[in-house]
This record gives C-alpha cells, sequence and structure tokens, in this order.
C-alpha cells in the first residue's frame, strides 16, 4: 500500500467545472477541492489552481458570473486523462469534447454553456465571492439550477482513479 499524506488519503468527490472564456469558449479541469457549504441556498466553495485557464477564466475576466460543476461518474474515468492532465492554456479541450460528442448545451440568457453527457449530476452555479489565497484561489457559489440530475450513474472518487493509476 502507498503511503499517502492524510489529505490524500480522503476519497474526494471528482468533479469538472465548465468555465467559458470571453468568446464563449469553453473549459474543463478536473476538480475535487469542492464543498457544499450552506443548505438554503445551496452553496459550493470551489477551490481553483492558480495559472489554470479555469482560473484565468474565473479570477482574470471576473466578468463571466456562472459556470456549471458536475461530478463525473465512474465511466468518466478515462476524461481525467483529458480535463485533468492536459492544460487548457495549451490545448483545447472544447475541440476534443466537440470532436467525441461529449458535450450537453444548457441555455441561459441567450448563452450557451457546456456540461458532459453522461455525469451524475451537473450544477449551474451563479459565482458570489472571490477569496485569493494560496496555490489555489477560492470562489464561493450559489445553485441557481440542477441541469442534470442522473441518479443510475455511480459518481467518480478519488480512490477510484488510484486503483485504476490514473493518478498517484
Amino acid at each position: 500500500m502507498k503511503k499517502r499524506k492524510p489529505w490524500n488519503r480522503v476519497s474526494e468527490q471528482v468533479y469538472s467545472l465548465s468555465t467559458l472564456d470571453l468568446n464563449g469558449n469553453v473549459n474543463m479541469n478536473i476538480a475535487t477541492y469542492v464543498v457544499p457549504v450552506t443548505m438554503d441556498t445551496k452553496r459550493y466553495s470551489l477551490a481553483i489552481y492558480k495559472g489554470t485557464k479555469t482560473h484565468e477564466n474565473i479570477f482574470a475576466q471576473r466578468k463571466q458570473k456562472y459556470c456549471i460543476l458536475q461530478a463525473l461518474s465512474k465511466s468518466q474515468a478515462p476524461l481525467v486523462k483529458v480535463l485533468g492532465k492536459k492544460s487548457g492554456l495549451r490545448y483545447n479541450k472544447q475541440k476534443y469534447l466537440e470532436k467525441n460528442n461529449l458535450l450537453k448545451i444548457f441555455e441561459f440568457e441567450n448563452k450557451n454553456f457546456f456540461y458532459l453527457k453522461e455525469n451524475s449530476f451537473s450544477l449551474f452555479l451563479k459565482i458570489e465571492k472571490y477569496v485569493e489565497i494560496g496555490d489555489h484561489d477560492m470562489v464561493i457559489c450559489a445553485v441557481q439550477n440542477i441541469v442534470e440530475n442522473n441518479f443510475e450513474k455511480e459518481m467518480l472518487n478519488t480512490l477510484d482513479l488510484q486503483d485504476s493509476k490514473i493518478i498517484g
């Protein structure tokens, strides 16, 4: 058994955050530092790694106030190799996702937001607060809509990724 630091021993839900740049192009990352923090209105705290396309879309612009948080299903584990191990600053993830017919559209205020087919659930979030801290910055987001809720899709967690050798 591999000896891991305490915070890497906890099995976390694997999410992908779908964000748009100012031109409406989608980027998706892998996120595990995600925590629901309130009940009414349901809010999530999301930590976004600095120096990434997702961070740029959320923090550099601060004009894009919405994103989609999607809980990945176990069948989507191979997507971690693209969404998490390739940088959206150097690799066109939208092109990859479109080529493989993996995207669905959620329309809000005449703008298309994108999320993955076959996920466990997707939540449309409004960014309410920005917190700059450490190697990740945080946003607090309020759930605006449940875009999709696929109860039959078993959720992917970090132990699944470790067991399948996708992450160390």
